[in-house]
């Protein structure tokens, strides 16, 4: 089995494999080969990290098994968060990103931003984790069905206005949730 490709394909999407199973990594290699993606292979959660930090700025997606032999996925996840953030800080810092202090109210709007950052983000992560170690898979993935619901009761507490147009669009997206899911 080939691991842990370096070389850059442009034009495709490169996804880190994480799995420490070799038929799992070795099938997961080739069905993502197969859709026209172009994985990076990693068998522990040290070499997921290793894979990741020579990486970071080709991988699109991380594929995590969620029962790693050194690292469980949420530390992976953190460690790759830590990677990550710091050089997007910097990059924040160094880009035309100065010009949002010039506004009014914008140490208000970047804690909001922070604050939003944080909840969409980590307590997001962290959650599903959480669903996934004590639900199902499938009760996990349904959790992202309700969004969609959510986004409008968000917006009515918000007082948005809300047109017939994107509750017809919630209503599509079920629908079709619904359609493709009804003979399992």
């Amino acid at each position: 089995m080939k691991m842990n490709k370096e070389k850059s394909i442009k034009n495709k999407s490169v996804i880190l494999f994480a799995d420490d199973n070799d038929i799992v990594l070795d099938v997961g290699e080739k069905l993502l080969q197969k859709l026209g993606y172009q994985p990076l292979l990693a068998k522990t959660g040290h070499e997921t990290i290793e894979v990741f930090k020579k990486n970071r700025n080709e991988v699109d997606l991380v594929i995590l098994d969620i029962r790693m032999p050194d690292l469980s996925a949420l530390e992976i996840t953190a460690i790759t968060y830590l990677i990550i953030g710091p050089l997007s800080g910097l990059y924040l810092i160094f880009s035309d990103f100065s010009t949002v202090s010039e506004t009014e109210n914008y140490l208000l709007n970047l804690g909001y931003i922070t604050i939003l950052a944080f909840l969409g983000s980590v307590v997001a992560i962290i959650g599903f984790n959480y669903l996934i170690k004590h639900t199902t898979a499938i009760f996990a993935a349904s959790v992202t069905y309700i969004i969609p619901v959510f986004a409008i009761l968000w917006g009515i507490f918000d007082k948005e206005s809300i047109s017939i147009f994107q509750i017809i669009s919630i209503g599509v997206i079920l629908l079709g949730v619904y359609l493709v899911n009804r003979n399992n």
